[in-house]
Parts: structure tokens; C-alpha cells; sequence
């Protein structure tokens, strides 16, 4: 038991750093600086031998997560940091608090790299304490801290106060926020968005790959800035758009039908923070926009089968993008 261990927030401008540091499969990553001072992030990776088409890399990224948690806790006997088992030791630092992962295909490898908040293996010395331990129940979660209510912060016995997103989020939302809505993408492409009814959704026959556009970015940027003090409290009009301001008020389907559809190559999105309102607004635009008369996806027993004319299906599987320009 730890008497103060964070709860692990999901962090997309970490995710977009992973994914800069995994390009190209590196046989030693470049472990990124913490913005604002001179600490590294926390940095594991490994790369695997697939098979080809029987390899669902979502699913096998998933497993090998797992299984350095798994393996790395049997070399454990307490808290202690242990020697060469620095998975572990990064998953179950106390003080990490945020976590970005990604994975990259190269060849018949499949490469798997994750930035941690803090980087354990610097932070903590050899036979160092990984989280202040506790055999007292009674002591769990007691160096948490309170919040303004003198409430303690802790909750399934991890310490959740407020997450501040690193640094570099605020500069580089234009690039996190499209980046998740790529995977959550290829994810319903390939058959592996869970549904309710059906337990996955059925896969895309041939889903375009979204591309960031910098005219959509400014559209929307132009809109959630036009009053230099407050923000906007509803999307501008129906132009195939995603807003969101502080209080979620879309429908599952509003929501998810512009990110779901398979004719949609583009997105832009703006973000604004308004704290006299007490909101911040995010405001996402596709193109082409879906209509009420449209097909969110064709589905079908493959992805990218067929693709449209002048795509071909990713490297990455699930989706149809057309050639690099040279």
C-alpha cells in the first residue's frame, strides 16, 4: 500500500511526443525535456516481431503494456527501486502523474514507447523508494493532500488532485487533439470500437485518413477568438463541426458522426481559454461535412477493401490515404 501514489492522467501532448520520439523505430529514442526546466520524461519502449496480417496492433499494444506490468512486479519484493527492471519502475513511480503512449509498425516489428511524467529511473536511486510505503491502512493515501473543501484527494487509493496537461499542451493543441481523433479513427476502422449492441463495431471497407488542414484551423480559430475577452458558448453553424465549451453537451452522435465519417479527409481545430467565463472552448471542423442524408461508414468484413480511387491503405492499416506529395 502507498500512502501517496498519483493517479495516471492520459496526456496528449505526451502521446504527440511519444510519437515524434518512436518515428522511424529508433534503436535508442530521444528521451524529451520536460517544458520549463531541464528534467527528461520518463521513457520505455520496446519492439517486437509480428506476423504480418494476424497482428492487430492495437490489440498487441495493449498486451505488451500489460505484460511489463505483470513481469516487472514479479522482480519486485517491496517498494524498492530494482536494478534492470525500469518498466516497472516508471509505471509505479509515485509522482508520475501523466502518461502518453504510441506505437509504430517498421517492417515485421511492431515498436511500443511511452513517456511518463517523471522519469523514475533519474528520479529515484537504486534501492530508492519507487512510493512511500504503508502496511497501516489507515495511512493510505494520507500524504495526498486536501483540497479547498479540506477534503482529502484520493480516491481507489491513488491521490487525484486536479491534472495540469504538460506545458507544451497548450502550445500544440492543434496537433494533440487531431492526433487522438486518428486513433479513435483507425480504431472504429479496423473493428475494434466497442459497441454496446455488438460488443465491436463493424469494420470500415474503406475510411479515408483524416490530414490536418490549416485553413479549417483558422476558420475555427477565427470563431473562438472574434471577442478578445469572452468565449463563444455554441458552434458557429452547421459546417461539420465538433465545439465543446467546458459543459459537454453534445449527443454521442453528434459527437461521434463528424470523427465517424468515412468520406471526411480534413480537420482543423482552435482552442481558447475564457477564465472570467470559467470555460474553455475546443472547436474541431471536417471536410467534407456529413450531411443527415449521409452514411456515417460503409462497413464491411475488411478495412480498406476496396479503397477510393487514388488511396491506398495505410501502413498502419484501417485507413485509405492518398500518396505523399513529393
Amino acid at each position: 500500500m502507498s500512502k501517496k501514489t498519483e493517479l495516471m492522467h492520459w496526456d496528449c501532448a505526451m502521446e504527440e511526443m511519444a510519437e515524434a520520439a518512436a518515428k522511424d523505430c529508433p534503436t535508442t529514442p530521444a528521451q524529451p525535456t520536460i517544458p520549463g526546466g531541464n528534467d527528461k520524461f520518463g521513457l520505455v519502449f520496446e519492439s517486437t516481431n509480428v506476423k504480418g496480417k494476424e497482428c492487430n496492433p492495437v490489440t498487441k499494444t495493449d498486451t505488451l503494456i500489460k505484460t511489463w506490468w505483470k513481469e516487472g512486479a514479479k522482480k519486485q519484493e517491496d517498494q524498492k527501486r530494482v536494478q534492470d527492471n525500469d518498466k516497472f519502475a516508471q509505471m509505479a513511480y509515485s509522482e508520475s502523474s501523466g502518461l502518453g503512449c504510441t506505437y509504430q509498425t517498421c517492417g515485421r516489428q511492431l515498436y511500443v514507447l511511452c513517456l511518463y511524467g517523471q522519469d523514475a529511473v533519474t528520479k529515484v536511486n537504486a534501492q530508492g523508494d519507487l512510493y512511500p510505503a504503508t502496511q497501516q491502512e489507515s495511512e493510505l493515501c494520507n500524504q495526498c493532500g486536501n483540497n479547498a473543501a479540506g477534503q482529502l484527494q484520493c480516491a481507489d487509493a491513488l491521490c487525484n488532485p486536479p491534472y495540469t496537461p504538460s506545458n507544451v499542451y497548450k502550445k500544440k493543441l492543434k496537433l494533440a487533439l487531431p492526433v487522438n481523433r486518428f486513433r479513435l479513427r483507425r480504431l472504429l476502422a479496423t473493428g475494434w470500437a466497442k459497441d454496446k449492441k455488438i460488443k465491436y463495431a463493424k469494420p470500415a471497407s474503406k475510411m479515408n485518413a483524416l490530414v490536418y488542414d490549416k485553413d479549417l484551423e483558422d476558420a475555427a480559430f477565427t470563431y473562438v477568438t472574434a471577442n478578445q475577452n469572452d468565449c463563444p458558448t455554441k458552434q458557429e453553424k452547421d459546417i461539420g463541426e465538433n465545439f465543446w465549451s467546458g459543459t459537454y453537451t453534445l449527443t454521442e452522435e453528434e459527437a461521434m458522426k463528424e470523427i465517424a465519417h468515412d468520406e471526411t479527409k480534413k480537420i482543423g481545430c482552435a482552442a481558447k481559454s475564457c477564465p472570467p467565463q470559467g470555460i474553455t472552448v475546443v472547436d474541431c471542423r471536417y471536410d467534407p461535412a456529413i450531411t443527415d442524408s449521409d452514411t456515417i461508414y460503409t462497413a464491411g468484413k475488411m478495412p480498406c477493401k476496396p479503397c477510393p480511387s487514388g488511396t491506398t491503405c495505410s501502413k498502419l492499416g484501417g485507413l485509405c490515404e492518398a500518396p505523399a506529395t513529393p
